[in-house]
């Protein structure tokens, strides 16, 4: 922050959930909370909160998976809202491809390299025996840790493990499209998914849209967003358009293991904000 700004942010949110609050944390401000029973009251804590930048808070209820359905009255009479989480039975997940792009242009230095390798780890260790995997860091240029997709095995997995701990935000600017570009050339034989990890500002955001819609249903490509400074826009822009998903990290959270399976729904994007263990990963068959 340069300066004090001008004007002070004071904030009460009241939040009721049908199954109960489990955890509130903000990793953007300091904030105070009461509970009482299924509701939760949260306010900023201190008597200068600056508003110079978004104001974060992540919810936890008791019981995710609870449905919940609410009726409210408008104007034109009542409205209705319905949520429940299906009970999908993954079984036997098929075997697929994943490349990572990891973002290693200027703006990673710091903190966010660190929350981008760490990320990347985790992903890693999300995949299964049978998948197949390689990365991709880019900058104004870019470098792939392997000539070509390789199995997921200890031995590559120790080897990108060693390679990726080391690594650093030494690679110019932050260009994405050619190296999804390469990305995509390097299908093999399975299904392909591609996982941008960025968190820097970027261009070509229209022709990047452009290339994953014209690739939707042969490659699902997901986005993570490292720090204050992502392009949000283009991140969600480019996992919609390939059926994809986008998780943005604040500077605070801590990531923990990816919340879906890599192999399973293609989501080792989405990265929890929650503490826990980031020991190096491994395989387990």
């Amino acid at each position: 922050m340069i300066g004090k700004l001008p004007y002070n942010l004071r904030l009460t949110a009241t939040i009721e959930l049908s199954s109960g609050v489990r955890m509130i944390a903000s990793p953007s401000h300091p904030v105070e909370m009461r509970l009482d029973g299924p509701r939760a009251v949260v306010t900023l804590a201190g008597d200068e909160v600056q508003l110079d930048r978004d104001f974060i808070l992540n919810i936890e209820p008791q019981d995710a998976a609870r449905p919940m359905i609410r009726f409210a009255r408008d104007d034109e009479g009542y409205v209705a809202m319905l949520s429940f989480m299906p009970d999908i039975r993954s079984g036997d997940n098929q075997p697929v491809e994943v490349i990572f792009l990891l973002d290693r242009s200027g703006s990673m230095q710091g903190s966010s390299i660190d929350q981008a390798r760490k990320a990347l780890l985790l992903c890693l260790n999300s995949l299964r025996p049978g998948d197949q995997f390689n990365v991709i860091g880019f900058g104004s240029t870019y470098e792939c840790l392997f000539p070509k997709n390789v199995p997921y095995s200890q031995d590559y997995l120790e080897s990108a493990v060693r390679t990726i701990s080391s690594i650093g935000a030494d690679l110019g600017g932050t260009e994405i499209l050619p190296p999804l570009q390469k990305a995509l050339t390097m299908r093999g034989a399975l299904p392909l998914q591609i996982i941008v990890i960025t968190g820097g500002e970027f261009g070509n955001e229209n022709q990047l849209i452009q290339l994953c819609r014209k690739h939707r249903g042969t490659c699902r490509i997901f986005t993570v967003g490292i720090g204050m400074g992502v392009n949000e826009f283009a991140l969600r822009a480019i996992a919609r358009a390939s059926d994809g998903a986008a998780e943005l990290i604040h500077p605070n959270e801590r990531i923990e293991y990816p919340q879906y399976s890599a192999s399973s729904t293609a989501s080792a994007s989405t990265a929890s904000a929650q503490s826990g263990s980031t020991g190096t990963p491994g395989v387990t068959g």
